[in-house]
């Protein structure tokens, strides 16, 4: 068994002194055309169908919907809350189907240090862009006292290094014992584990991640 850090590459393309595709690049672009057709199909098909009496697929959806607003403003408050559920929602739906299309037998997205990182630096950005909204002055409260003001603008580029590491570990975890397990157990033990570590861990990292992001806006807007 070989399991690489790093994703295969697919192909070398020669521009740009030789630009590199690899797993992550292909995996990322499906799972981004599932969310994006998905999200069309819902818009046009079935948004227009509502009924004022959810059952089915639309219970489902706004049982989703309400779930990720109620998180938003619970952590948030009502005014930032409202603004943050729709990212929350979409980084979320993002880090689920990375983990369900392992179930295809591709790499997930999220298994790739540079994804992670990737996903990180958004939410570092706009936990430093709600901090400045707030005011100048306010954002700058969040150094004092100035005398260690070093050490604290240490530990905040430490949160996007955080976040992308811890992300990527366990997923890459997850891919990790998943692939043992193909390799030493019959066949029905890893489909059933497949609904654990592809399923329920995506979500459970998802819901990390999302929380992890606006404890941090929270704790530089309060």
């Amino acid at each position: 068994m070989n399991i690489a850090i790093d994703p295969g590459k697919v192909k070398t393309l020669p521009i740009l002194g030789g630009f590199t595709i690899d797993e992550t690049m292909v995996t990322s672009a499906i799972v981004m055309g599932i969310m994006v057709l998905f999200a069309l199909i819902v818009r046009i098909f079935v948004i227009p169908r509502f009924k004022e009496k959810p059952g089915g697929f639309q219970l489902l959806l706004e049982m989703f919907v309400t779930g990720m607003d109620g998180m938003a403003r619970s952590n948030l408050g009502d005014k930032l809350g409202i603004t943050m559920a729709p990212y929350a929602a979409t980084i979320g739906g993002f880090i689920v189907m990375s983990g369900i299309i392992e179930l295809f037998g591709l790499r997930a997205p999220c298994a790739d240090i540079n994804m992670t990182a990737a996903l990180a630096l958004m939410s570092f950005v706009l936990i430093n862009y709600f901090a400045i909204r707030g005011g100048v002055k306010k954002a700058l409260h969040h150094f004092k006292p100035y005398a260690i003001s070093p050490i604290i603008l240490i530990t905040d580029f430490a949160v996007p290094i955080s976040l992308a590491c811890r992300l990527f570990g366990n997923m890459l975890a997850g891919l990790v014992v998943m692939e043992l397990i193909y390799n030493v157990i019959p066949v029905v033990v890893p489909a059933a584990l497949s609904l654990y570590f592809n399923l329920f861990h995506a979500l459970l990292q998802a819901f990390i991640f999302m929380t992890l992001t606006m404890s941090f806006i929270r704790e530089r807007t309060e």
